[in-house]
């Protein structure tokens, strides 16, 4: 519900949004239910590919990312500290807004700071209680 509210609240239909090559479905499924345009950055071992995520804005007019930064679903790794430094200032430099979706953060320990800490301007940090209860 929460990815949903904020989905709705910042993007309108046809804007572009950069996505894990590899996310939670359930994502995909809200972003094509809202006419979202959908664009894929690609992984690699320890987080998303962020010099091709700023060669896409070089070329898109891309709104918004949405990052899974600590135990991403379905792959499971921690961004660093400094991707989460550079994923920030690429945010600024294109004016992006930044979904990050901690549904598993309160799973992890000894974790970089939230990329809502590092860029409160501009991220919107979703939550949950159905996975902390479930677990």
């Amino acid at each position: 519900h929460g990815l949903a509210v904020t989905m709705m609240a910042l993007l309108k239909p046809g804007d572009v949004i950069a996505v894990d090559a590899l996310t939670y479905s359930g994502f995909k499924v809200l972003a094509e239910t809202l006419h979202l345009e959908i664009v894929a950055i690609p992984v690699t071992a320890h987080g998303p590919d962020l010099d091709h995520l700023q060669g896409l804005c070089r070329k898109r007019p891309v709104r918004a990312v949405y990052s899974m930064p600590t135990l991403h679903n379905p792959l499971g790794w921690v961004m660093s500290l400094a991707q989460r430094e550079q994923l920030v200032a690429i945010a600024r430099q294109y004016n992006l807004m930044i979904i990050e979706d901690a549904a598993y953060a309160f799973l992890a320990e000894d974790v970089p700071l939230p990329l809502a800490r590092l860029a409160p301007e501009r991220t919107v940090y979703v939550g949950g209680l159905s996975k902390s209860v479930a677990t």
